[in-house]
């Protein structure tokens, strides 16, 4: 075990209160310091607010500190600014942000000492992608920026424009921002539950930002973390702790880039064989999503994810620049890992799990998430199935977007072989491959669900899948011996799935239930409705059909009393 240091607390004696060691030294005033176990880099924001002209950016960059840059105080369209920033377009200023802040609020424009003349382009980038751009002004107008920069590591402002235009970023700042301690390890502690709030950041693949090494029930609320490896988890270095009792609430969680060669973000949680576990009203951004390994010896008694809100699971391979690696059709499992919003690996009947109420979205170009909820050799009990239902999954891509032969999609059970699982009332959304699917599964219910999907990147392009909206199929490398394959049920759900070609646009793959040697099928089926017919593209009679649907979802959250993500 690797030497640890005690992280004073102040209310370490108070009951229900943990014992917190830290896994690394830390500095907070410039550069990277550390000891062999992690580490945390310096931080740039204040908590609370931080406005951009008491920051100093990064690289050699030119403005004038709460001054245009002609010297004189920041002024637009007629309004005096007290604070700000003013450059001399074309300009370029970076900031660290290191997933500190949630939103970066401006107002822009020619400064008025440039007078009738002059004119310029604002951009914002966040981890270099584009995310507003004001169009060109000229003097006398202005615009407000406000951009969400949530798990973002570096900020860019660009002001294009002809040589010596005067624009300014006027009120510049960010907000929602916290400043992260170092990674914790929590350690048995007194009796009864251990509680652990604050915000927490790791800058090595191998520390989690929070490690937990205790049996005793820890719940983890009202915490920011962040880091380059997994952001939560019971294993470190080849160890791990069995039959945690684990609860995470309220909490947001960014993945970084691991930027290491071949790194892949961290898992937002990353649990091995535990006795409880209970998700509920978490935001993760930028994460591989929640994985739970079952165990040898034990059952896992309770399994709750529940009203969690995840945006842009992510497999990607980082290129150890702060960018990714692009593969190629010859190369494409080299350059991702397969990672899932919920990952369930042998948890076998467990009798009481449910994975409900989350909105998980996934961008076409920022996200490569494999299935987004995955059962695989997992199992409920025959009165108590898995509960899978009321989810909201919009979004499954390959990375680049269009790349042929993604074999992911929406839920799935696999393995040899996941059974008692009940799949119902979910709203499924461009999810590329396939919207729910039993590659292998006994006593598996698919109900009222609605999947749905154009095939279609927004650009037009195809987005790279080719398999149906719901499928059951058998694994010819698993054995049906003992299986009983009448088990599986497909019944009242809506669906309408494309899978355009160039010959044929409209092109769609809507159901698909396999049969045995025998030619008996894998699922009965009764009950299901195509949104469309076959021969017609889903949007051809309901142009915001997907747009739809998500609103329809969110008007059962305001019917079910349910709020999705921190409170």
């Amino acid at each position: 075990m690797k030497t640890r240091s005690a992280l004073p607390h102040p209310a370490l004696l108070a009951p229900g209160s943990a014992l917190l060691l830290t896994l690394t030294a830390c500095t907070l005033n410039g550069g990277r310091s550390g000891s062999a176990d992690g580490f945390l880099t310096s931080q740039s924001m204040t908590a609370g607010t931080t406005v951009l002209s008491s920051v100093k950016p990064t690289g050699r960059a030119t403005f004038g500190k709460d001054r245009s840059a002609g010297g004189a105080g920041l002024t637009v369209a007629g309004v005096a600014y007290p604070r700000g920033l003013g450059v001399s377009a074309p300009s370029t200023l970076e900031y660290n942000l290191g997933a500190q802040c949630r939103s970066f609020t401006a107002q822009v424009g020619i400064d008025d000492d440039s007078g009738a003349s002059g004119a310029a382009t604002f951009k914002v980038f966040v981890d270099g992608r584009p995310m507003f751009d004001s169009g060109s002004l000229r003097a006398g107008a202005s615009k407000a920026v406000n951009v969400n920069v949530e798990g973002g590591e570096t900020l860019q402002l660009v002001a294009e424009g002809a040589g010596g235009t005067h624009a300014d970023w006027a009120d510049a700042k960010v907000d929602g921002c916290v400043v992260y301690q170092a990674p914790i390890e929590v350690m048995p502690y007194g009796s009864g539950t251990l509680t652990i709030t604050g915000n927490y950041r790791s800058d090595a693949l191998d520390v989690p930002a929070i490690k937990i090494s205790t049996t005793q029930p820890v719940v983890i609320k009202n915490c920011v973390v962040a880091g380059r490896g997994h952001l939560i988890s019971t294993r470190m270095n080849g160890e791990f702790t069995v039959g945690s009792n684990v609860t995470v609430q309220n909490c947001r969680g960014y993945g970084l880039n691991p930027d290491e060669r071949m790194g892949v973000p961290g898992r937002f949680l990353h649990i091995q064989a535990p006795a409880s576990l209970t998700v509920q009203n978490d935001f993760m951004k930028g994460t591989s999503g929640i994985y739970i390994q079952g165990g040898e010896n034990g059952t896992l008694g309770r399994l709750s994810i529940v009203r969690n809100r995840a945006l842009n699971i992510d497999g990607r391979r980082s290129d150890g620049k702060g960018g990714w690696l692009i593969p190629g059709p010859s190369d494409t499992q080299d350059k991702f890992f397969r990672v899932q919003f919920v990952q369930l690996n042998a948890v076998r009947s467990t009798p009481d799990a449910e994975i409900a109420w989350n909105r998980v979205e996934n961008e076409p170009g920022y996200s490569r998430v494999e299935d987004n909820i995955s059962i695989y050799e997992s199992s409920g009990t025959p009165g108590h199935p898995i509960r899978i239902h009321h989810n909201l999954i919009r979004g499954a891509y390959a990375y680049p977007a269009d790349l042929e032969g993604y074999s992911g999609g929406g839920i799935i059970t696999d393995g040899c072989v996941s059974r008692h699982v009940d799949i119902g009332n979910n709203t499924v959304l461009e999810t590329s491959n396939h919207g729910i699917a039993i590659a292998n599964g006994e006593a598996v219910a698919i109900h009222d669900n609605r999947v749905l999907g154009t095939g279609l990147l927004p650009d037009g392009r195809h987005a790279g899948g080719a398999d149906n909206g719901i499928y059951v199929r058998w694994a010819r490398n698993c054995s049906q011996l003992g299986v009983n394959l009448n088990s599986n049920t497909v019944t009242g759900n809506t669906v309408g799935f494309g899978q355009p070609t160039p010959g044929r646009p409209d092109q769609r793959s809507d159901l698909y239930i396999a049969t045995t040697s025998q030619g008996k099928p894998l699922a009965q089926q009764s009950g299901n409705t195509r949104i469309a017919p076959l021969d017609e593209s889903i949007t051809r009679s309901n142009p915001d059909i997907i747009t739809q649907a998500v609103t329809d979802w969110e008007g059962l959250l305001g019917s079910n009393g349910v709020t999705v993500g921190p409170e």
